[in-house]
């Protein structure tokens, strides 16, 4: 896995990606959600403390994105659509999580 600073995608390369990825480049596409994950982990992880439920999280989030990856615009930024599932994700996450009992992980329904 490469770090952090090497996710780092330029202005609009995130968008150029995620165009190529709708085309079917799938070379694009893992540099899209290798990129898009680093950044996801980081900012997840200023809000949850347990790693593993980072990781969760970052997982169903990549996978609402690839799921939806069709419904993104070109002709509009890709960050906002990104954030949006994102905040999403954490949204239902911490639903789930505050009529879980203590100790216990919630399951994402599907």
């Amino acid at each position: 896995m490469s770090n952090d600073a090497d996710d780092l995608a330029p202005p609009g390369e995130r968008a150029a990606w995620m165009a190529r990825a709708q085309s079917g480049d799938g070379e694009a596409y893992r540099r899209l959600l290798e990129s898009v994950a680093s950044d996801l982990r980081s900012s997840f992880r200023r809000r949850i403390r347990d790693v593993q439920e980072v990781e969760d999280l970052v997982q169903e989030t990549l996978l609402t994105v690839h799921r939806a990856r069709r419904t993104w615009d070109p002709a509009r930024p890709l960050e906002p659509w990104l954030y949006a599932i994102a905040r999403n994700s954490l949204a239902t996450r911490s639903a789930a999580t505050a009529g879980a009992p203590s100790g216990t992980r919630p399951t994402t329904p599907s």
